[in-house]
């Protein structure tokens, strides 16, 4: 019974108010500028993604988004006298990449597409896979590499920010998100600053 209660709540309630709510289900890409929390080992590189959304009421919205972000790292030279045999002299951390899928629940004010701006604030919960790969060391002017390692993880990305209405069906959207990508060996969090593009179906 609780199961059918609950399937009811987060399924069958939002789609019956969505099905009296016309032309609401927007489809959106986006891409920008992903930063990451540790900058002492990596650098900013980028994101890009897609996301399905559609209004539950005049102020609230539920949807889906799918999301690739990549950061980097550069080449850590380390201090030490290259005359000892066997030292390292360089280590890369390379390159922490996640491909994340969540869902997401927004408010935002329908009324306000008359207005030059619509802001909304915006949090998401879903799972992400995690990448870390191109890490090597030098030694003695021989590098070598180290594993690739992957896993799975939770991911929780709450943001705000701004749709500019630009035609009765289209938009542009500015968001700042904070994305935080954690499992069991490995935590990944970053900035994400996004430009893009929506229309309503």
């Amino acid at each position: 019974m609780k199961k059918i209660t609950l399937v009811f709540l987060f399924f069958v309630f939002p789609l019956s108010l969505y099905s009296q709510l016309p032309n609401t289900t927007y489809i959106s890409a986006y891409g920008g500028i992903s930063t990451p929390a540790n900058q002492d080992l990596y650098k900013s590189s980028f994101n890009a993604g897609a996301n399905l959304e559609f209004a539950l009421s005049k102020l609230t919205a539920f949807g889906v988004d799918v999301n690739f972000a990549n950061l980097s790292s550069n080449v850590n030279e380390i201090s030490l006298l290259p005359a000892i045999v066997g030292a390292i002299t360089a280590y890369n951390y390379g390159n922490y990449s996640t491909m994340g899928f969540m869902a997401f629940f927004k408010l935002q004010n329908a009324d306000a597409v008359k207005l030059p701006v619509q802001p909304f604030v915006k949090v998401g919960l879903g799972t992400s896979l995690i990448a870390k790969t191109g890490v090597n060391f030098k030694s003695s002017n021989v590098i070598t590499a180290v594993p690739n390692e992957t896993s799975t993880g939770i991911l929780f990305a709450p943001s705000i920010g701004i749709n500019i209405p630009i035609h009765a069906k289209n938009k542009i959207v500015i968001e700042a998100q904070y994305r935080i990508n954690k499992s069991d060996t490995q935590d990944v969090k970053s900035f994400l600053i996004n430009f893009g593009y929506g229309f309503r179906l």
